[in-house]
């Protein structure tokens, strides 16, 4: 069977009482040591020019949320991975971090495309600071990643650090990894640089994948490779994980002794010999720095039946990672939350949770010490040995497939899951508003990402999403902010937040840890649009980056949605499929016995049909919506229960 071709092959499908469609498959792309100190050139803070005026938006979260050009970059090509930590943030100190390539909007001395920046604020965005941690003339670095280290007991910002490190190229091929620490008043900055074609270096590729702060250490992932500038995942001969840890200096508490480790799993390999396996590790760990994961989105040689498909394959340690142990694979399409939303294999084979990559995918450790996995989760297409990594898709002539995000985290017991929400859109190919070097579409995806409080007892979950619109082909390209937060103590999940209505929020970043003050929490956030945004959009020219505040959750937003009991509040699915030609359906789950009517609009805002479901008693509910007599277009379905309502976006398409 040969990889690159795509089958044209239909399968029926009945879920509840949806219509049946066809599907095609699609191709997920599969893409001890102590080292020396060398102090780097100590920059003075440089402040920048807000020469971008800020933009005031209001969307459904009640709150105003502001755009405000804190900084720039030379170009837009450190803030296309999603799984980067460019935004970083610290609780006892108030501070935000920003790390990006510098900024065209001033120059140093000697300067390059390739010098790395800090930029940070201790007053939520009132003010900003700056820092260079890098700045060698010949060895270029790209694609930073960075987080706050914060010694115990600190709470003055100057005092804090910023860890730092990315690929270095010189212009031609990746030949090695930067790795910088800096107190954030610019003094004792350090960086040093680790050349592939130094004797007894390990070959690392890209060391920028979810950087962690904890109490004791930062830790980031690079892969762990034979041949980082291989040409084919086979060539390369990707074999894991490295982990960089930066530990403070028992010699010098204004440095940092960096130290590597590494995890090599029995990955399953194709006939061609590629493993099956995404070359980005995520780790994730506590704020105590004792509980730690590895996960990589991969196949075990050992799996077989469901569990041969993309899920997490995950390490664990406990002991700060002095030793890792492996978990038990499982069968994710077990879950009661994930099964109904996936489809059979080719042939009638059992059905398979393929944890997608393409729209983000990010981690985090609650308070329990329990891993958490934000993600889009689709259906395994074939068991062949050879084509473990097809998809299924909706075939372009028919319907386009619902892509549901869910949170899918450890227990005592194995793993569990729950369904965070879903996506009107698909990634923006098409009808992209951004081009590469090569004039070509850059496409854009839903930048799926996690905050978490300080102390892990609350997880926020962010993404971008696009309104439905069918002369688009429901891409995503005109995203707008969304999320929603979950309760660990409590087991209270918020409902979802639109937050900006702008359709212009490009490149989100969300921090990796939301600023608590009180019972509000606050999530900074970053979005960039190029500087001469809308008539320059290539990808190579400058860009400004725009920090996003009014991003905020209360403890009053946690409600008992998934354990009835609460009377302020019901709960309204996606309808599944969407788009849709006849049959659609939806859940409602309800706090307490009500009446229930169910509204349909079409955007003329005119009321075309209209159900009547009576008095339904408390608890979940599933409403079916025929649409045989629609025209193909977007319509609003609004759900009317003890004089409240909830309204949600569907899309006819025949």
């Amino acid at each position: 069977m040969k990889k690159n071709l795509l089958l044209a092959l239909g399968v029926g499908f009945c879920f509840s009482a949806f219509a049946q469609a066809q599907y095609q498959p699609i191709k997920q792309d599969r893409i001890g040591l102590k080292f020396n100190k060398n102090e780097g050139v100590n920059f003075n803070a440089v402040g920048h020019p807000k020469s971008v005026p800020s933009i005031n938006n209001k969307g459904n979260s009640n709150r105003a949320v502001t755009k405000t050009a804190f900084t720039g970059s030379r170009n837009a090509y450190g803030l296309i991975v999603t799984e980067s930590t460019c935004l970083s943030a610290n609780q006892q100190t108030n501070t935000i971090l920003f790390t990006h390539r510098i900024s065209d909007l001033f120059t140093l001395p000697n300067d390059n495309s390739g010098f790395i920046q800090n930029t940070f604020s201790s007053n939520y965005g009132a003010t900003w600071d700056s820092l260079i941690q890098t700045n060698h003339t010949t060895h270029l670095c790209r694609y930073p990643s960075g987080v706050i280290f914060n010694p115990a007991g600190n709470t003055t910002p100057g005092n804090a650090f910023a860890t730092v490190s990315g690929p270095i190229t010189e212009g031609s091929g990746w030949l090695g990894n930067f790795f910088s620490s800096a107190k954030l008043d610019s003094t004792n900055i350090y960086p040093f640089y680790q050349m592939d074609n130094n004797p007894g270096v390990t070959k690392q590729g890209f060391a920028r994948i979810g950087y962690n702060a904890t109490d004791v250490m930062t830790v980031v992932t690079g892969g762990l490779y034979l041949d980082p500038n291989g040409t084919t995942v086979g060539a390369q001969g990707y074999r894991g994980a490295v982990l960089n840890y930066a530990r403070p200096d028992s010699a010098n508490p204004n440095a940092f002794v960096w130290t590597i480790d590494s995890i090599k799993p029995n990955f399953k390999t194709d006939n061609a010999g590629d493993r099956y396996a995404w070359t980005m590790a995520l780790t994730a760990w506590n704020k105590a720095g004792t509980i730690g994961y590895v996960m990589f989105n991969a196949i075990d040689d050992s799996a077989s039946g469901p569990m041969a498909s993309y899920t997490p394959l995950v390490y664990k340690t406990t002991d700060g990672g002095t030793s890792w142990n492996q978990l038990p694979l499982f069968d994710f399409s077990s879950l009661p939350e994930i099964a109904p939303t996936l489809i059979p294999s080719t042939g009638g084979g059992a059905q398979k949770a393929f944890f997608a990559t393409n729209k983000g995918i990010d981690a985090a450790v609650d308070e329990n010490g329990q891993l958490h996995v934000f993600s889009t989760i689709v259906s395994g297409y074939s068991n062949h040995p050879d084509s473990l990594d097809y998809t299924y898709a909706y075939n372009a002539t028919s319907q386009v497939k619902t892509f549901y995000m869910f949170d899918t985290y450890t227990t005592a017991n194995g793993w569990n899951a729950t369904l965070v929400d879903s996506l009107n859109t698909d990634n923006a190919v098409d009808y992209s508003p951004f081009i590469d070097e090569n004039s070509a579409p850059f496409e854009i995806d839903a930048r799926l990402q996690m905050s978490r409080s300080d102390d892990g007892s609350k997880l926020f979950f962010f993404w971008l999403d696009s309104e439905a619109d069918i002369n688009e082909q429901v891409e995503n390209s005109k995203p707008n902010i969304f999320g929603k937060g979950y309760d660990v103590t409590n087991q209270k999940w918020t409902y979802t937040k639109k937050f900006t209505d702008d359709d212009q929020n490009y490149f989100m970043y969300v921090s990796d840890i939301a600023l608590q003050s009180g019972t509000n929490y606050k999530i900074p956030a970053t979005i960039s649009l190029p500087a001469l945004w809308p008539n320059d959009v290539n990808m190579i020219n400058p860009m400004r980056h725009y920090f996003v505040s009014g991003i905020e959750f209360d403890q009053a937003d946690f409600v008992n949605v998934k354990n009835i009991g609460k009377a302020d509040a019901f709960e309204v699915s996606a309808n599944i499929p969407n788009p849709f030609s006849q049959l659609t359906s939806f859940y409602i789950n309800l706090t307490q016995s009500s009446n229930v009517t169910i509204d349909i609009y079409n955007t003329l805002g005119t009321k075309v049909v209209s159900y009547n479901k009576g008095n339904l008693t408390a608890g979940k509910h599933t409403i079916t919506i025929d649409g045989s007599d629609l025209a193909s277009g977007l319509y609003f379905y609004t759900v009317n229960s003890g004089g409240k309502s909830v309204t949600r976006k569907m899309i006819v398409k025949k």
